[in-house]
């Protein structure tokens, strides 16, 4: 879905929390869109870990 929008591009993807924030400080996305559970956490723990490195990033956070 966000492939198909003229002004938006998917820059990555991953399973896990861990290798989701090593790639949000990594590539610096303008949003980052996290799924609240994870195999290995959830996106509280995340956003936790991206506030405390201040890392300046816009984040969506869903659930099935």
């Amino acid at each position: 879905m966000i492939e198909g929008q003229p002004d938006e591009s998917l820059i990555a993807e991953s399973d896990t929390a861990a290798d989701g924030l090593a790639m949000i400080l990594s590539l610096k996305p303008d949003v980052a869109i996290v799924d609240w559970h994870l195999p290995d956490g959830n996106a509280g723990e995340v956003i936790r870990e991206l506030r405390r490195l201040e890392a300046r990033v816009r984040l969506v956070v869903y659930s099935a």
